[in-house]
């Protein structure tokens, strides 16, 4: 994690989510000039975190680790709050149940973030998207892999629904 938090930093990164961290257990830990929240499971497998630094540090409110895939934080910023989850999702190959709860956890989030927050959402959402697929050209634009996906419509018209 320390290669990754020096590299953000040449990069002036204050804020960044992480996808596949492989960190277990749910954690706050300093790394260098930067904080790094993580939220993993028992076994160095998916994992999710967040990098910090400067004032998103200093303006942390709170963090919710949700599960493996899901974590989120709140920033006090000058105008309110802003809320940042960072999301792995399920690949094609996971079983039903967890691609199941990953589609109820993350709706469950969204509609509890209150609507005067700035909501981001950040991370790898699995989707492989159809090019020239115009119900969904407003979340992931007009390029795709032209291979249509099955199992994920549901996700990306959520989002498409929630933007």
């Amino acid at each position: 994690m320390t290669s990754l938090v020096r590299e953000l930093g040449k990069y002036k990164v204050s804020l960044a989510g992480i996808t596949e961290s492989h960190l277990t257990g749910c954690d706050v830990t300093r790394v260098e000039d930067a904080v790094v929240i993580h939220c993993g499971g028992t076994q160095q497998i998916n994992g999710v975190a967040f990098m910090l630094r400067g004032h998103f540090m200093e303006h942390l409110v709170s963090w919710t680790p949700v599960c493996d895939r899901v974590l989120q934080a709140r920033i006090a910023h000058r105008h309110g709050h802003l809320t940042v989850v960072v999301v792995y999702a399920p690949t094609e190959m996971t079983s039903g149940s967890i691609k199941d709860s990953f589609c109820n956890q993350l709706p469950a989030i969204i509609q509890s973030t209150s609507p005067h927050n700035n909501l981001i959402i950040v991370g790898d959402l699995s989707a492989v998207t159809r090019s020239a697929n115009l119900s969904t050209s407003g979340v992931v634009g007009p390029f795709g892999s032209g291979r249509k996906i099955t199992t994920w419509n549901a996700s990306i018209y959520f989002v498409a629904i929630m933007a």
